[in-house]
């Protein structure tokens, strides 16, 4: 169990928390970013397992290759690749944690989504809504735009190709997204709001189909130093 030795507390944050010991969730992982890893991730996974019926833990792993490509000289197969050894990785790092789970739990890679046997549709329905609704469009694009100009001086490629990849990355999320509604995953944790795309995808489909899917809860992390307490909130 997750007992003694924590100097963090991950608080969750839903006004829907009261259905919490009655559903599944998924956290979904970004590989590398320091809120999946050592403490926070400890403490997230230690509120998770006192809060929740069962648990799936969705890696982002291969997902990542759209925009380390975009940051790296490396060709596509081989970013693609990258990708995937970072999340083989990740798993090595962080798998004494993961198995301290009490309540039921699973383990899905990127590739998996991606090899789903509905993830063509899903893309598709994604792809439809970018052409066909200039608000989802939009949101898709300043999303994109947003990552492109914080990442401004490490992009290697040309900016129209980069674009390509960043809006490929968010269209992928989303497709995601809907193949986790499939599943019947009741809450979303992650640290950090859903991005535009995310979000919009959520209001537009997800919960006009069923609003007791894929909802969000976010994170607030408690860090106790000597008599003090500290509250780090991750927010974009």
């Amino acid at each position: 169990m997750f007992q003694g030795g924590l100097t963090k507390k991950a608080i969750l944050k839903s006004n829907d928390a009261h259905e919490f010991c009655k559903s599944k969730c998924c956290i979904t992982i970004s590989v590398g970013q320091r809120y999946h890893e050592a403490d926070m991730f400890k403490a997230t996974l230690a509120s998770i397992n006192n809060n929740f019926q069962r648990c799936t833990i969705v890696m982002g792993d291969s997902l990542q290759r759209h925009t380390m490509k975009i940051l790296s000289p490396l060709s596509k197969e081989e970013v693609y690749a990258r990708a995937n050894l970072l999340g083989d990785q990740w798993l090595e790092r962080n798998a004494a944690t993961i198995e301290k789970l009490k309540i039921p739990y699973q383990i899905s890679r990127w590739d998996y989504w991606l090899n789903h046997s509905a993830y063509n549709g899903k893309y598709n329905i994604i792809n439809e809504l970018y052409l066909n609704d200039p608000t989802f469009k939009e949101n898709v694009d300043i999303t994109s735009n947003f990552f492109l100009d914080r990442n401004q001086d490490r992009i290697m490629l040309e900016r129209e190709e980069a674009f390509h990849l960043s809006k490929e990355y968010l269209i992928e999320e989303c497709a995601g997204m809907l193949l986790l509604a499939d599943d019947d995953y009741h809450f979303d944790v992650y640290p950090n709001k859903r991005n535009r795309a995310i979000d919009y995808v959520y209001r537009k489909i997800v919960s006009e189909v069923n609003n007791k899917l894929i909802r969000a809860v976010s994170i607030k992390f408690k860090s106790k130093i000597r008599n003090f307490s500290i509250i780090l909130i991750f927010d974009i």
